[in-house]
């Protein structure tokens, strides 16, 4: 059997060469990129058609990948077989097929330059596919009290450290406002109280716009806090609409009890079915943070969609009498503040002297951007398709409204063969929102088709591209959903 640690490269070439006598294992490989062509190879052992559509891009990446980090062209030997690409199919990928013998095409990447897409003589997407690391690094060594909660070495960055330490050190009462660059730790300022108050009777409620973000913010802090040797019981951190009746009995209990240290909810939970919760628990003095993610969204989403964003700011004013004699502290995050809005929230959260804020913003060097006008909708959905077919992996193609992510999976999935997708939007089950993302993460799916319901505070680090296939409603939305890839400091 093999392990992690050595199926690369070389073992997978080994492994297409036997095709289909080799042996792949159970184990997954250490290279993301290898893993999913691994888990391609071993649903079509186990009886599952190949699916080809999704496997010719990862070759294609993963070819032009090795090349770029050894400097030298890089082949790779495949069968001829029934059911396996043809020459042909293995060209629209932006793939060489050479035939050697009567049963293996040896495979070369080859960089794409199409018409109507500028590129430089390397190609469209080319340092997307290498592994250089484009972010500086700004890493700084990390506090112990953090150190001893999450087992991190580092800080991501100064702004971090300083967000983190003022989240602490802020008057009892008072409110910080924390602008972060997307992909800069951001999450770790929200979740530090939690974490570090290990005793009962401190909890922190965490406000996040979407379902998707709950769920992915729940399954980031579960590990720490097991790790943190307080229990090895798992129970549910995120409030939404798919738990059960005695699962919210519950987290309602635990809020009381003082053991629930953090629960991720959305405003409209908060306003309704927790607040009865939520005021004994104030009351109690046993709340001590109030987190609002993607706090810019207070001043932005109006009356007529979802006005309990805007009701935050009273709700907290309302808990604050409530817990007049323990006052807790207010942590408003997010990458998109702009100078009104600052002003706004100060206001609203304030009064403005009880408000501080920690202001790291810079550039992020790791996107890069192309864009194509198109005259009509049939042109584009002929490029949108060329691009994905030469698109380094894993991508988010982001729609507007439910109707076109619908039109658009079924497309992929139907017309084109792509099986390693999924389709996310705000109809999306609550189920099937928890087990898309944990797909995302373990690399079982290369695609995720959505609208914004999949898009703020995602955190999956290797990201490489973001296609919009509809101009998204704000300038904020744009930069958020962008803000999606490359996490891990690498081009995308």
């Amino acid at each position: 059997m093999r392990t992690s640690s050595i199926f690369g490269f070389n073992e997978l070439q080994a492994c297409l060469a036997d095709w289909p006598t080799s042996s792949l294992g159970p184990a997954p490989s250490e290279d993301p990129i290898i893993d999913r062509i691994r888990l391609i190879l071993v649903a079509n052992k186990e009886g599952e058609p190949l699916a080809k559509a999704d496997l010719q891009p990862l070759v294609r990446h993963l070819l032009l990948r090795e090349a770029a980090n050894s400097g030298h062209p890089k082949v790779l030997r495949v069968p001829v077989a029934p059911h396996w690409p043809t020459a042909s199919e293995w060209s629209q990928h932006g793939l060489s097929a050479l035939a050697v013998g009567e049963n293996a095409y040896l495979l070369n990447a080859q960089s794409w330059h199409p018409t109507w897409l500028e590129a430089s003589a390397e190609g469209v997407f080319a340092d997307a596919f290498s592994d250089k690391m484009v972010r500086q690094d700004g890493r700084c060594p990390v506090d112990p009290f953090i150190e001893a909660v999450t087992g991190f070495k580092d800080y991501s960055n100064p702004g971090q450290r300083e967000s983190i330490r003022a989240s602490f050190l802020i008057p009892p009462g008072d409110t910080l406002i924390v602008n972060l660059p997307t992909g800069s730790g951001k999450s770790l300022v929200g979740h530090a109280p939690a974490l570090v108050h290990r005793q009962e009777g401190h909890l922190t409620l965490f406000v996040v716009p979407t379902v998707a973000l709950a769920i992915d913010q729940a399954r980031q802090i579960e590990t720490h806090l097991v790790r943190d040797g307080m229990t090895d019981q798992r129970w549910p951190l995120a409030w939404y609409g798919g738990l059960s009746t005695s699962e919210r009995s519950e987290i309602r209990q635990r809020m009381l009890n003082g053991t629930q240290r953090i629960l991720f909810t959305s405003p409209e939970a908060l306003t309704t079915s927790l607040l009865r919760t939520v005021i004994e628990v104030a009351r109690n003095g046993m709340l001590s943070y109030l987190v609002i993610d993607e706090a810019h969204l207070v001043t932005q989403w109006g009356d007529a969609f979802r006005p309990a964003f805007q009701s935050l700011a009273g709700l907290r004013n309302s808990l604050l009498r409530h817990s007049k004699s323990l006052p807790f502290r207010t942590l408003l995050l997010s990458a998109t503040f702009t100078p009104e809005t600052i002003d706004t929230l100060a206001n609203l959260f304030g009064p403005p002297e009880h408000v501080q804020m920690v202001d790291a913003v810079n550039l992020r060097p790791e996107p890069q951007y192309w864009w194509i006008g198109t005259a009509y909708p049939g042109e584009k959905k002929k490029r949108v398709l060329e691009a994905l077919r030469h698109a380094p992996r894993p991508f988010i193609l982001y729609l507007t409204t439910r109707e076109d992510a619908r039109d658009w999976y079924n497309t992929l999935k139907f017309s084109e063969g792509y099986q390693r997708i999924r389709r996310f939007d705000g109809e999306t089950p609550d189920e099937e929102r928890k087990a898309i993302i944990s797909a995302w993460v373990a690399n079982e799916i290369d695609g995720v088709i959505a609208t914004s319901a999949f898009g703020v505070g995602m955190d999956k680090q290797d990201v490489r591209t973001i296609i919009h296939a509809t101009i998204p409603e704000t300038l904020d939305r744009f930069y958020q959903e962008v803000g999606r890839g490359g996490r891990d400091g690498k081009p995308s």
